[in-house]
């Protein structure tokens, strides 16, 4: 072999190297892409109301607040359940609040059109049609 000939195939291996490096990077990228995607379209469920358009859980891994606050009925975690003067549990807010008519709460975000609350309440296995 002469010496352009070795320079040649070692940029051809070079270049095929390379390459599949690329394709590894861009699929993994391409990935990761998607699992962040997933992770920030995903949405949470109230566990007070069955609300599931909440952008974060109400509680962390660790069982830590989030202080998410849901539109549809206004709990909070961290707040209503542990730091007003009269914390309330998840049940207690919950009967509170559909005693009081279930208002929207949110005056920021509007009542979706085909709102149920039976139908809410099902995701947390609740039952109000009793």
């Amino acid at each position: 072999m002469d010496y352009l000939t070795t320079w040649g195939v070692f940029i051809n291996l070079t270049l095929e190297v390379v390459t599949k490096m690329l394709v590894t990077i861009i699929s993994w990228g391409l990935q990761q892409q998607k699992e962040y995607k997933d992770v920030i379209m995903s949405k949470f469920i109230c566990a007070v109301c069955g609300y599931n358009e909440l952008n974060y859980p109400q509680w962390d891994k660790h069982g830590f607040p989030t202080h998410e606050i849901c539109n549809c009925c206004g709990f909070e975690s961290g707040f209503d359940d542990d730091a007003k003067d009269i914390p309330e549990s998840i049940e207690e807010y919950r009967i509170r609040w559909l005693s009081e008519g279930a208002n929207w709460f949110s005056s920021s975000k509007t009542k979706p059109l085909d709102w149920n609350l039976a139908i809410q309440q099902k995701r947390i296995n609740v039952n109000i049609s009793k």
